[in-house]
């Protein structure tokens, strides 16, 4: 059975974490995890990792959610529950899009 190897260094600073983390990536070594008490902005570059989806993700959940919940709010206006108050319609969404390009 092949014994595994592990390499920990602790540093203080920005300033000597990057250069440690270019020297040790050019030996060849493949760097799992990098534990920082605080965000350090570009160490995910300077470890050679890939940009994630998140955003992407993010933007796909907000566009569904947004759809579900006006397209809920417009069934229970005009559909299942209508309440006639004062006369004016039961989904005024679109009377607000008049009003704002008049």
């Amino acid at each position: 059975m092949a014994k595994k190897k592990f390499v920990v260094g602790c540093f203080d600073t920005e300033d000597t974490l990057f250069p440690a983390v270019k020297k040790v990536r050019t030996e060849g070594y493949k760097i799992q995890d990098v534990y920082t008490p605080f965000a350090v902005h570009g160490l995910d570059h300077a470890l050679g990792m890939r940009e994630t989806s998140l955003h992407t993700a993010g933007f796909i959940y907000g566009i569904t959610g947004t759809t579900t919940a006006i397209s809920c709010i417009s069934w229970i206006f005009t559909k299942d529950w209508p309440l006639d108050i004062g006369g004016k319609p039961h989904f005024a969404l679109q009377l607000g899009f008049q009003l704002c390009l008049s």
